[in-house]
């Protein structure tokens, strides 16, 4: 299935291993949607092979529903028994990181606010964003962009 009718711009594709049996997939993509509305939301698909995508239709996670103007580099995170995403606002609302969580099935649009707040001294200058997050030893890391877009530096 084609992505979301009106998309005018999608950016901070990112494919993780997630099984969603209800959908007969073992892959979801999380990205940026843009729209005619020029506002910013966080759209997904699914996928048995990673190779055919299905998308929804209908935003993930709405920038309305968390307050932003925009939202996006947004990274799927597993922790306990659920499974969260969490994602940049624009800088005009904050340049911070929220999370959501969505559940192993992704019914759920729990909004837990702010995860990250970024500092308005250098390197993050307000904006801190498209985070990953990964374990080295067991020692879990975020990695992110600091600073403003394309001149930002990147941070652990």
């Amino acid at each position: 299935d084609m992505l979301p009718a009106g998309t005018t711009e999608t950016s901070y594709a990112r494919v993780f291993r997630h099984n969603l049996p209800a959908r007969d997939a073992r892959y979801v993509m999380l990205f940026m949607v843009n729209n005619q509305s020029n506002r910013r939301d966080v759209g997904w698909g699914w996928s048995k092979d990673g190779r055919t995508w299905t998308f929804a239709q209908q935003p993930l996670i709405r920038h309305s529903d968390v307050g932003a103007n925009n939202i996006s580099g947004a990274h799927l995170l597993p922790r306990g028994n659920s499974t969260y995403v969490v994602y940049h606002t624009g800088k005009e609302t904050g340049g911070n990181m929220l999370i959501t969580e969505v559940g192993n099935d992704f019914s759920r649009r729990n909004h837990l606010g702010l995860f990250y707040d970024s500092s308005n001294a250098a390197p993050e200058n307000g904006r801190a964003a498209a985070p990953s997050f990964g374990t080295d030893r067991g020692v879990p890391y975020m990695v992110y962009e600091a600073g403003e877009r394309l001149k930002g530096s990147i941070c652990v």
